[in-house]
Protein backbone atom coordinates (compact mmCIF):
# COMPACT_ATOMS: atom_id res chain seq x y z
CA UNK A 1 0.00 0.00 0.00
CA UNK A 2 1.25 3.64 -0.87
CA UNK A 3 2.85 5.50 2.19
CA UNK A 4 0.69 8.39 0.28
CA UNK A 5 -1.88 7.49 -1.54
CA UNK A 6 -1.26 8.27 -5.24
CA UNK A 7 -2.67 11.68 -6.31
CA UNK A 8 -1.89 11.44 -10.51
CA UNK A 9 -3.37 8.66 -12.33
CA UNK A 10 -2.69 9.71 -15.39
CA UNK A 11 1.03 10.43 -14.54
CA UNK A 12 1.25 6.62 -12.89
CA UNK A 13 -0.54 5.03 -15.52
CA UNK A 14 2.21 6.69 -18.00
CA UNK A 15 4.74 5.26 -15.91
CA UNK A 16 3.35 1.84 -15.79
CA UNK A 17 3.13 1.73 -19.55
CA UNK A 18 6.39 2.83 -20.23
CA UNK A 19 7.24 -0.01 -18.14
CA UNK A 20 4.96 -2.66 -20.00
CA UNK A 21 7.41 -1.04 -22.98
CA UNK A 22 10.60 -1.19 -21.68
CA UNK A 23 12.24 -3.66 -19.57
CA UNK A 24 14.85 -1.88 -18.97
CA UNK A 25 13.08 1.25 -17.55
CA UNK A 26 11.16 -1.15 -14.63
CA UNK A 27 12.85 -0.33 -11.14
CA UNK A 28 14.83 -3.10 -9.08
CA UNK A 29 14.29 -1.46 -5.96
CA UNK A 30 11.61 0.85 -3.47
CA UNK A 31 13.64 3.32 -3.52
CA UNK A 32 14.09 3.53 -7.29
CA UNK A 33 10.75 3.31 -7.99
CA UNK A 34 9.93 5.99 -5.63
CA UNK A 35 12.54 8.37 -7.33
CA UNK A 36 10.39 6.97 -10.38
CA UNK A 37 7.21 8.07 -9.38
CA UNK A 38 8.17 11.37 -7.84
CA UNK A 39 9.81 12.49 -10.79
CA UNK A 40 6.57 11.71 -13.00
CA UNK A 41 4.88 13.48 -10.26
CA UNK A 42 2.51 10.45 -9.23
CA UNK A 43 2.14 12.41 -5.94
CA UNK A 44 2.61 8.96 -3.86
CA UNK A 45 5.20 6.31 -2.53
CA UNK A 46 5.57 3.29 -1.13
CA UNK A 47 7.41 2.30 2.09
CA UNK A 48 10.76 1.63 2.00
CA UNK A 49 9.88 0.03 5.47
CA UNK A 50 7.17 -1.89 4.68
CA UNK A 51 8.32 -3.30 1.34
CA UNK A 52 11.79 -4.84 0.33
CA UNK A 53 11.44 -5.76 -3.61
CA UNK A 54 10.12 -4.51 -6.48
CA UNK A 55 8.47 -7.71 -8.67
CA UNK A 56 6.87 -7.12 -12.52
CA UNK A 57 4.22 -9.63 -13.84
CA UNK A 58 3.91 -8.92 -16.71
CA UNK A 59 2.04 -11.89 -19.62
CA UNK A 60 5.57 -13.62 -22.21
CA UNK A 61 2.87 -12.86 -24.92
CA UNK A 62 -0.85 -12.23 -26.29
CA UNK A 63 -1.81 -15.46 -25.91
CA UNK A 64 -1.46 -16.47 -22.68
CA UNK A 65 -3.70 -15.62 -20.20
CA UNK A 66 -2.07 -14.20 -16.78
CA UNK A 67 -4.13 -13.77 -13.53
CA UNK A 68 -2.37 -10.96 -10.57
CA UNK A 69 -3.31 -12.16 -7.69
CA UNK A 70 -2.96 -9.81 -4.41
CA UNK A 71 -1.53 -11.47 -1.08
CA UNK A 72 -3.54 -13.27 0.93
CA UNK A 73 -2.82 -10.85 4.17
CA UNK A 74 -4.44 -8.06 1.75
CA UNK A 75 -7.60 -10.21 0.62
CA UNK A 76 -7.95 -10.42 4.49
CA UNK A 77 -7.26 -6.61 5.42
CA UNK A 78 -9.47 -5.32 2.98
CA UNK A 79 -12.26 -7.77 4.40
CA UNK A 80 -11.74 -6.52 8.15
CA UNK A 81 -11.43 -2.99 6.99
CA UNK A 82 -15.15 -3.16 5.18
CA UNK A 83 -16.26 -5.46 7.51
CA UNK A 84 -15.46 -3.02 10.51
CA UNK A 85 -17.26 -0.07 8.73
CA UNK A 86 -14.85 1.23 5.97
CA UNK A 87 -15.75 2.89 2.97
CA UNK A 88 -14.70 2.51 -0.74
CA UNK A 89 -12.47 5.42 -1.71
CA UNK A 90 -12.01 5.55 -5.06
CA UNK A 91 -9.88 7.23 -7.27
CA UNK A 92 -11.46 10.86 -8.09
CA UNK A 93 -11.00 9.82 -12.25
CA UNK A 94 -13.60 7.19 -11.69
CA UNK A 95 -16.50 9.70 -11.04
CA UNK A 96 -14.85 12.53 -13.10
CA UNK A 97 -14.27 10.76 -16.57
CA UNK A 98 -16.58 7.61 -16.10
CA UNK A 99 -19.60 8.11 -13.97
CA UNK A 100 -19.83 12.21 -15.48
CA UNK A 101 -18.64 13.39 -12.09
CA UNK A 102 -21.55 11.67 -9.66
CA UNK A 103 -20.02 10.30 -6.80
CA UNK A 104 -18.95 6.30 -6.48
CA UNK A 105 -20.69 5.41 -3.54
CA UNK A 106 -20.13 1.50 -3.01
CA UNK A 107 -23.65 0.82 -0.73
CA UNK A 108 -23.40 -0.38 3.03
CA UNK A 109 -24.40 -4.47 1.96
CA UNK A 110 -22.57 -4.53 -1.35
CA UNK A 111 -18.92 -3.70 0.08
CA UNK A 112 -17.83 -7.34 -0.05
CA UNK A 113 -19.33 -8.11 -3.15
CA UNK A 114 -17.63 -4.65 -5.14
CA UNK A 115 -14.28 -6.13 -3.48
CA UNK A 116 -14.49 -9.43 -5.08
CA UNK A 117 -15.66 -7.87 -8.56
CA UNK A 118 -12.52 -5.29 -8.14
CA UNK A 119 -10.02 -8.24 -7.39
CA UNK A 120 -11.48 -10.33 -10.09
CA UNK A 121 -11.23 -7.60 -12.45
CA UNK A 122 -7.55 -6.52 -11.80
CA UNK A 123 -6.68 -10.33 -12.01
CA UNK A 124 -7.41 -10.37 -15.41
CA UNK A 125 -6.61 -6.43 -16.41
CA UNK A 126 -5.12 -6.87 -19.88
CA UNK A 127 -5.92 -3.68 -20.84
CA UNK A 128 -8.85 -4.17 -22.77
Amino acid sequence: MPNMPITNYESWGNLVISWARDESKRPKTVKELNEQMAKANVGGNFSEQDFEKVLFAQAPNDVTVQLFLPTAKAVDRAIQELKGGGRWMLPDFYSRDAFDNHPVNVKDQDKLKFLAERIGDYAIGQCG
